[in-house]
């Protein structure tokens, strides 16, 4: 089968998608406008496809009408039978707008959660992409619930989170010698809080002289949160790792005894799957998706959104019965791999492929 997705090169799980596919010994192509190689997949690029901040609406409009005349001419020679975009807001839209069918729209997180309520232009972006799919997929009920108010219930939609790979990421027992370390591995932006876990970590630092936090990731944050992890006397007890390869993240997991994320929104994030696989046990928002996670089985901790004094109970509650987890995070473990495996998810998704493209 000839499958061409429309999609970011950058994103890690943009490249096990093609890589899986690859391997299933499908054609696969990519349009993109990042920079990457990547063995078995014939990669057309066709540069920036969206402005970067304070170009003017009309060369941004010029812009992107040049993408989109690039995408069709593409799509053209190419001749896919199936054409799978990645993120509504940008690659999404920009599929849609080529007009090419059996079109599959995956929605990561924010383009649904944050990207459909923020400014006129985004919204209209992601509407679109929504409204010219054939098929939806998104990794969690709350995601669907609102797309389908978007679509008025009009389009094929899949809940399906696309998983990790689990012979890497893989439960490792967390010995109570271990010191006590919390992990979080998400970006280094402000959507994601991470000054309300340094604040939280500071006032459990206080009550428990051996814990430590190491915070993985990068972002044009990292200056600032470093400056707060000082002013609160933290430098000794929390490390900034720096960017670590996904290859290698599986390391700090199972150094870890617990991982905290502080996100206000979510779909199913892969960093938690890849961190209750590894065996940590998860503190979590009471947004509506780790709401879920709770439903699937999940024995987690949920403290109230953006609440630094309830994150901070929540931390001190999980050290005070780190001893009694064993089964519950190996547990979890078990459930991420009978309902989360990268292998089996993806081949779901082949089978969407070929019911959409006649059996190709």
């Amino acid at each position: 089968m000839k499958i061409c997705f429309i999609a970011d090169t950058k994103s890690i799980h943009i490249m096990n998608w093609l890589k899986y596919f690859v391997a299933q010994n499908h054609k696969v192509y990519l349009i993109t406008d990042t920079e990457n190689q990547i063995e078995g997949v014939t990669i057309f690029n066709i540069g920036d496809c969206l402005p970067k901040p304070r170009i003017p609406l009309l060369t941004a409009s010029i812009q992107i009408s040049s993408k989109i005349k690039k995408i069709k001419s593409l799509l053209s020679k190419i001749k896919p039978q199936i054409i799978h975009s990645h993120y509504a807001t940008n690659y999404g839209y920009l599929a849609a707008k080529a007009n090419f069918h059996p079109l599959v729209l995956t929605c990561h997180g924010s383009d649904i959660l944050l990207d459909l309520g923020k400014d006129k232009v985004k919204h209209h972006f992601v509407k679109f992409a929504l409204n010219n799919s054939d098929l939806i997929t998104m990794p969690s009920n709350q995601m669907a619930q609102i797309v389908k108010n978007e679509t008025n219930g009009k389009k094929q939609m899949s809940i399906l989170q696309y998983g990790i790979d689990t012979e890497q990421f893989n439960f490792q027992s967390h010995e109570s010698d271990l010191s006590i370390t919390f992990i979080s591995t998400r970006a280094l932006l402000p959507k994601y809080r991470i000054d309300l876990l340094i604040q939280a970590f500071a006032m459990l630092k206080e009550e428990y002289s051996d814990v430590k936090l190491l915070i993985a990731g990068t972002g044009f944050q990292e200056a600032s949160l470093k400056k707060l992890m000082e002013e609160l006397n933290m430098s000794s007890s929390i490390e900034f790792t720096g960017d670590i390869q996904n290859n290698e993240i599986h390391k700090l997991y199972k150094n870890a005894q617990f991982y905290v994320t502080t996100s206000p929104t979510d779909g199913l994030s892969i960093s938690l799957l890849e961190a209750m696989s590894c065996g940590c046990y998860p503190i979590l928002p009471d947004n509506e998706s780790n709401i879920e996670v709770e439903k699937l089985g999940f024995q987690i901790e949920l403290y109230r959104n953006s609440e630094v004094e309830s994150l901070f109970y929540k931390m001190k509650r999980a050290v005070e019965k780190k001893d009694t987890l064993t089964y519950i995070v190996q547990n979890n473990s078990k459930l991420v791999d009978e309902n989360f495996s990268r292998k089996r998810n993806l081949a779901k998704v082949e089978k969407i492929y070929h019911k959409l493209s006649g059996g190709y």
